[in-house]
């Protein structure tokens, strides 16, 4: 059981692991899953409790002793969010033979398009959340009526303003100086204008519109990633973590999960 491993604890792992599983109940069901499973993860948090995450790290489930009932009886509970069914996202059974059926029912691994679509929505919360940021700063520094047309005005209108506040640095004032530092921030990301790249250890997933749809597809190296996208990956690399670089994108990094997300920003505003 070398997928079974201790919460926190480098290098204890497999039986070591299992070891800590002093229920029988629940010993007996990680030993049948865990061979069973091999590409996933048992992380033994407690002598009652063990999360179950994929090859990127990525939860998909938990198994949990229970006691119920007045002869406060033994049962397994798993909790997936797969399971959405009347009973919520969890179950109980004291049957072994039960609780290994609907682990290989729900407890699986995100499919490629689940995992971009899941990443697609916290990169789209982040341009969002950026932008939100970036438009407060720029309230703060502009004159109110002019603030309020920049927040209603269309994008080609908020273009032709940033062109008419683009003159030579002696000609702005202190207040036009420091807005146009957060202007490039303030357009709001169009999802169907970008594309979502995701790096994993096995290589990258790119997700993009295209005139036929939206096409998905997973490659193997940098190289193959589509070239308009390759310079965008190399700035965002480079940049910090959830920091939006206007026309460029976003990078989301997540502590223990092995993907690295990319939002990359593939048409200029016009």
């Amino acid at each position: 059981m070398q997928n079974v491993v201790k919460f926190n604890e480098k290098n204890v792992s497999g039986v070591a692991a299992a070891d800590q599983l002093t229920h029988e109940l629940l010993y007996n069901f990680i030993d049948r899953v865990a061979h069973a499973f091999p590409k996933l993860t048992f992380t033994v948090w407690h002598a009652r409790r063990v999360d179950v995450s994929d090859v990127y790290g990525h939860e998909v489930g938990r198994v949990e002793i229970d006691f119920i009932g007045y002869t406060n009886r033994m049962v397994l509970e798993l909790w997936s969010p797969r399971m959405t069914d009347k009973r919520g996202r969890k179950a109980k059974t004291a049957d072994l033979n039960k609780a290994v059926k609907m682990f290989a029912k729900y407890f699986r691994s995100n499919t490629d398009e689940e995992l971009v679509e899941t990443y697609s929505g916290y990169l789209n919360r982040e341009a969002e959340s950026s932008y939100d940021h970036s438009l407060g700063k720029l309230r703060r520094v502009m004159e109110e009526p002019l603030y309020n047309f920049f927040q209603t005005a269309t994008r080609q209108k908020r273009y032709e303003l940033y062109s008419m506040l683009a003159l030579p640095e002696a000609q702005l004032s202190a207040i036009e100086t420091e807005a146009l530092q957060y202007f490039d921030h303030c357009t709001l990301v169009d999802m169907s204008e970008c594309a979502v790249l995701l790096k994993t250890p096995t290589g990258y997933l790119v997700k993009r519109s295209t005139p036929e749809g939206v096409a998905a597809a997973r490659v193997e190296r940098v190289e193959e990633v589509p070239s308009e996208y390759r310079a965008q990956i190399g700035l965002l690399k480079l940049a910090p973590h959830r920091e939006f670089i206007p026309n460029v994108g976003i990078k989301l990094t997540t502590p223990r999960v092995a993907v690295e997300s990319y939002l990359c920003v593939n048409r200029q505003p016009v």
